[in-house]
């Protein structure tokens, strides 16, 4: 007998539509956690228990393989339950710096990162080496903007942007010069603009990755301030990356006199014994539709124990020294709120 036939066909096909919206079945990590889910322990896994370690992609899509068959639900049911929803109006956002994603680094680590990434709709990401992101992450409903690697000789990285099809569209992306004429960039920033599915908003996305060889990083977020005051006040505008400095830092005070806050003011975002808050998300809310909230760093707690030193070292062998900085952009909290008042008025 099959682990899923104590459960009748309606419960499980509230179990996966639930998994397949934004945040669900092909966001890998949320769904195949451990090996054991592999192994047909479906009961384990709704009942939302993920111990062992994360699962690969090619595993995570056999499950789903089988399970389709044996169900007779649609094969590509995100799809499926996207055209009935349509586009999400519920944006999930993560800045993430993933560590030397290079030509050496084990599948089973890039397999690993580009679960993790299905984790959203949007990830800015920080630190890739010649690693093309298409080929980790599941095409069919993620795509990715990833620019030219910028840096020194020695030491070139790229930057990326990894977002859903079905809640944004690439308009255009770019690498952005210094406006100062006496500082130059390590890491050049890169900018993308999306149209948002769900409004026909644009949305502008800044990934930044300060280096952490600059003696004062001042001088890079003092150019970063003078890059952003050309975009206009009405430019909804996201700055996200790692800083490598906290989001207190006297630089900072610029940045909220032109109207950016940061989505979190402090959280652990290095993996370390001694914790920094260097990776952040950075909000002008110039969208009166939108509504930001929910911000916080994932801390993986299924894979990471951050009082254990051998946990923390094996996280950053397998995963990140970083952890993912996220937050939720709404564009339907306040027409849900509009609607809510209007039924009550009725």
């Amino acid at each position: 007998m099959r682990a899923t036939d104590h459960l009748d066909d309606e419960r499980l096909r509230l179990l996966f539509s639930d998994a397949c919206r934004p945040g669900g079945l092909f966001r890998v990590a949320d769904v195949v956690r451990a090996e054991r889910v592999n192994q047909g322990n479906f009961s384990s896994w709704k009942n939302g228990n993920y111990p062992g370690s994360l699962a690969s992609v090619a595993a995570a899509r056999r499950f789903a393989n089988r399970f389709f068959a044996s169900h007779e639900l649609p094969r590509d049911f995100a799809r499926a339950e996207q055209r009935e929803l349509g586009a999400p109006t519920t944006l999930d956002i993560a800045t993430w710096n993933v560590k030397n994603l290079g030509a050496a680094t084990p599948i089973e680590r890039k397999q690993r990162i580009g679960a993790l990434l299905g984790s959203f709709s949007l990830v800015v990401a920080q630190e890739i080496r010649r690693t093309d992101l298409r080929a980790i992450i599941d095409e069919r409903l993620f795509d990715v903007a990833q620019l030219e690697p910028s840096g020194s000789a020695s030491r070139r990285e790229s930057l990326a942007f990894v977002y859903r099809r079905d809640a944004l569209e690439l308009v255009s992306s770019r690498l952005l010069e210094s406006p100062r004429h006496d500082f130059d960039f390590r890491y050049a920033p890169a900018e993308a603009v999306f149209r948002v599915r769900a409004t026909g908003r644009r949305l502008v996305v800044v990934n930044v990755h300060v280096s952490a060889s600059l003696d004062d990083k001042s001088l890079e977020l003092d150019a970063l301030a003078a890059l952003l005051r050309a975009y206009a006040a009405d430019t909804q505008l996201l700055v996200a990356g790692d800083f490598n400095v906290e989001p207190s830092h006297a630089a900072f005070r610029a940045w909220r006199r032109d109207g950016l806050r940061p989505a979190l003011e402090c959280g652990a975002t290095t993996v370390a014994l001694e914790p920094h808050c260097y990776d952040a998300l950075w909000l002008r809310n110039a969208d009166e539709s939108a509504e930001w909230a929910a911000a916080r760093t994932v801390s993986y707690d299924d894979m990471l124990d951050r009082r254990s030193r051998a946990s923390r070292r094996r996280f950053i062998k397998d995963v990140s020294d970083h952890l993912p900085v996220t937050m939720t952009l709404d564009y339907g909290a306040r027409s849900r709120s509009r609607q809510t008042t209007t039924d009550d008025e009725c």
